[in-house]
């Protein structure tokens, strides 16, 4: 009875305007790692963390879905 609680959760959670995390935090940390991204982008590097990880992903969408401005 109580399964759709995971799947919907976090949808009505956003309707209802429950939040854990400040929007000032969040916008940071999403600015932080734009900025990490972009520049291990241009560099090229590959240090096997999380970061080349997303840059992994960003080459492989070819829908065009995830952009880092």
């Amino acid at each position: 009875m109580m399964g759709w609680i995971p799947f919907f959760g976090p949808r009505l959670l956003r309707l209802l305007g429950v939040t854990f995390c400040k929007v000032e935090e969040t916008e940071f940390f999403i600015s932080v790692v734009e900025a990490a991204l972009k520049d291990r982008l241009a560099k090229g590097e590959r240090r096997n963390d999380l970061l080349d990880l997303m840059a992994d992903a960003l080459k492989q969408d070819e829908s065009g879905r995830i952009s880092i401005s």
